[in-house]
């Protein structure tokens, strides 16, 4: 895979978590599919910075529960 392939597949995992934590009622649950989510955000971040490309996203944050 390409770099721009695996950078989309990090933001689908992401996109995936927060979907999954939209619909728990269980905070425990919420916060850790929201760190997921920020952790493929990063990854996808550094597959970008890597590359010379630099796109601000911004990271789901617990506090927004």
């Amino acid at each position: 895979m390409s770099p721009s392939e695996i950078k989309a597949c990090y933001r689908l995992y992401a996109a995936h978590c927060l979907e999954i934590a939209q619909r728990l009622s269980d905070r425990g649950g919420k916060i850790a599919l929201l760190n997921m989510a920020q952790t493929w955000i990063a990854l996808a971040d550094q597959i970008e910075k890597a590359k010379g490309v630099s796109r601000g996203v911004p990271h789901p944050r617990s506090d927004e529960l």
